[in-house]
């Protein structure tokens, strides 16, 4: 039996804006990545933001389980302080805060994703 791939995601607003993260000549995503063993969801979304970006959540909130294909995301949204600066870090290439529907190269099924979590909270800026 085919076990499910466990992910923590994360979203990062500033102001009308979303953090967006992309591996050298790859499309776009969201920071997160594997649950390590051992590791909560919530242990893993603090470590993969702060691999990915450099940045430190001041606090993070589970918002859903997403589950597509054979992976389970954990969606987290990260409270940051005043306009935190996000660097690329280990495999990231780059980092870019975008508004949503400005960022038309990103993976369809994190598209997916985040269209689901924009319908459960709609007060997480989308324009």
């Amino acid at each position: 039996m085919k076990r499910n791939r466990q992910r923590a995601t994360i979203i990062c607003c500033q102001g009308r804006h979303w953090l967006y993260v992309r591996k050298p000549n790859a499309s776009w995503t969201l920071p997160g990545g594997k649950i390590e063993d051992g590791e909560s969801p919530a242990q893993a979304a603090w470590r993969e933001l702060r691999e990915e970006t450099g940045m430190h959540a001041e606090d993070l909130r589970f918002l859903m389980l997403y589950q597509v294909g054979d992976s389970v995301h954990y969606v987290f949204q990260a409270r940051l302080g005043d306009w935190e600066a996000a660097a690329p870090n280990n495999e990231i290439a780059d980092c870019q805060w975008e508004k949503v529907d400005r960022q038309p190269y990103v993976k369809r099924r994190i598209r997916k994703l985040i269209d689901s979590v924009l319908v459960q909270y709609p007060e997480l800026p989308s324009e």
